[in-house]
């Protein structure tokens, strides 16, 4: 009886300890396909197996099955290097790092959003294998493996706006971006532009469809400026010839622009004297490019810690007043129909502007649907002088990562074989430390691979060592 209890239990652990290895075999085979069929998920593959391989190992008797386990990710890794590209940061590949300086220190919390949105905001132009990363309190690291002027150009324009969304009538804010319903964001065809040369619709909360019913109810005719990033108590200095080009009626231009300028200041170099500023208290200062005053006023915004602008942005007028002003962030200025001001919510909105060209008109509408898709950023960001490291650079950088690598895993091989000086011991040490690098390596690879990712494969051949040596 006993004898057949037994047996019955042995053949009970034998199905299971079979089930076990053909789970890995199966799990195996769905993730070797994954990594070759779709390789921009090799990496969270990789990772997946990783864990489940390791759970298994841990919760089996079977030492074959732990074998199986360890092969299954040492085949993966081989067949993610066959098939996938290694993606190598701009330490080892060359590229730009755009160095982004926070308006004032944030917490751990406020630190992840940022970086966050600004991954959203980078990932929306479509550019590949770029690296968002936080140092400190106040700096994020934005890298891009490529020194293209365009692309750069671009994602500091992007990261630069803080993305706030206002749409304002009478001087009253009744539209912010918090309004907008996430997911409703899209660039408008051309042929629903009715004139206009990009546009870009949303849709808005209910709440807010009725709040802007009543805020703009009778207002027809009336304009509704709409800013991206408006300037807060700020000022404006600029030669009046250049604000007031081709303008018929000079006070009539004056008033329109104090309505669009709401709490900023505009004068102008023949009224303007630098001892007045310390009687005011404004949070930024923007001086046209070729005004006279522009070195002055720079000297006196470092020597006061005060933000200080370039622009060159002059106001495009229209019947209404000021259509759109670039420096201080209106973007268009629709006039309000009968339809829109009888009182009844609407729900879906654009913003539409123009462009010079084809080309400028596709970049402006990307543009704003980018900003608003990410939302706006906690505070303001602002880019520094930019970092090229030449491929050859990189190159050498990875050559000598690479050497420093193997000298690593050769001193402690010696001194394992010089301290032990018996080959049962020493052979499986070094072999699974040498497995789990090249898992590392692969792994790793299916994301970014820099000079901080090969320090730590690095800092693992000691760690993995070590921990062997005590298992023994």
């Amino acid at each position: 009886m006993e004898e057949k209890q037994r047996k019955q239990s042995d053949n009970m652990e034998i199905k299971e300890l079979l089930k076990t290895r053909n789970i890995i075999i199966g799990l195996f085979l769905i993730f070797a396909l994954v990594i070759i069929g779709l390789p921009k998920y090799a990496g969270m593959i990789l990772l997946l197996s990783i864990i489940l391989f390791g759970i298994i190992s841990s919760k089996t008797k079977d030492k074959l099955a732990k074998i199986y386990g360890l092969t299954a990710l040492l085949l993966l890794s081989l067949i993610n290097l066959a098939f996938n590209p290694i993606h190598y940061g701009i330490d080892f590949k060359g590229g730009t790092r755009i160095p982004l300086t926070l308006e004032r220190p944030v917490d751990e919390q406020t630190m992840e959003l940022l970086v966050s949105k600004i991954k959203e905001r980078v990932a929306s132009l479509g550019l590949k294998q770029i690296v968002v990363k936080a140092i400190g309190d106040q700096n994020i690291y934005v890298e891009i493996p490529s020194s293209d002027e365009e692309s750069i150009r671009k994602i500091e324009n992007i990261v630069e706006h803080q993305g706030v969304y206002e749409g304002i009538v009478d001087g009253e804010v009744v539209i912010t971006g918090k309004d907008i319903v996430p997911g409703t964001i899209y660039l408008i065809p051309s042929s629903a532009l009715r004139g206009a040369d990009w546009g870009v619709g949303f849709s808005i909360t209910p709440e807010a469809a009725e709040e802007f019913a009543k805020k703009v109810k009778g207002k027809a005719g009336k304009p509704l400026h709409m800013y991206l990033d408006r300037p807060k108590n700020a000022l404006f200095i600029a030669p009046k010839e250049a604000i007031l080009k081709n303008v018929s009626d000079e006070i009539k231009a004056l008033i329109a622009l104090k309505e669009v300028l709401l709490d900023n200041e505009l004068v102008f170099d023949e009224n303007f004297e630098l001892s007045g500023l310390s009687e005011k208290n404004y949070s930024a200062i923007y001086v046209f490019y070729n005004s006279s005053w522009k070195e002055e006023v720079k000297e006196y915004c470092k020597t006061h810690n005060l933000s200080f602008f370039l622009f060159n942005s002059t106001p495009i007028f229209a019947s209404f007043g000021v259509e759109r002003w670039d420096a201080i962030g209106l973007l268009s200025s629709p006039v309000l129909s009968e339809s829109v001001t009888q009182g009844t919510p609407m729900y879906s909105y654009s913003i539409t502007g123009y462009a010079n060209n084809r080309e400028d008109a596709i970049e402006k509408a990307k543009f704003i649907e980018t900003i608003l898709k990410g939302g706006s950023l906690p505070v303001k960001v602002f880019a520094g002088s930019k970092l090229s490291i030449p491929p050859t650079l990189g190159e050498r950088f990875f050559y000598y990562s690479f050497l420093s690598l193997i000298a690593a895993l050769l001193l402690i091989s010696l001194f394992v074989a010089i301290r032990y000086r018996h080959i049962k011991l020493v052979v499986p040490i070094i072999a699974i430390t040498f497995v789990e690098i090249l898992i590392l390596f692969s792994t790793i690879g299916a994301f970014t691979l820099d000079l901080a990712a090969m320090a730590g494969i690095i800092a693992a051949v000691g760690v993995s060592i070590d921990a062997q040596i005590v298992i023994t």
